[in-house]
């Protein structure tokens, strides 16, 4: 009784593997990149502090979609970050 329990599992398992259909691997038009930095402050205008963005790090570039890229620096659970992309041509 358990080997036929057994069979009607594995054939119940192979026939759902079988059905599910492959998913067509995404095509990107970009390679990005993050890049970190760390905000100083550099001096004062008025009463307001200025400050500038230094480089730390930055990640390698990967395939993604252009619109990945953000124009302005970003703060993220205390990380400053700029997602920069180039076209792959």
């Amino acid at each position: 009784m358990k080997t036929k329990l057994l069979l009607i599992a594995l054939a119940f398992g192979l026939m759902s593997s079988t059905c599910t259909p492959e998913e067509p691997s995404p095509t990107f038009d970009c390679e990005c990149e993050t890049v970190y930095y760390e905000r100083q402050q550099t001096g004062w205008s008025g009463a307001s502090p200025v400050y500038t963005f230094v480089e730390v790090a930055s990640t390698e570039f990967i395939p993604a979609d252009c619109e990945t890229a953000t124009d302005d620096y970003t703060l993220l659970n205390g990380q400053w970050f700029r997602v920069n992309c180039q076209t792959v041509e």
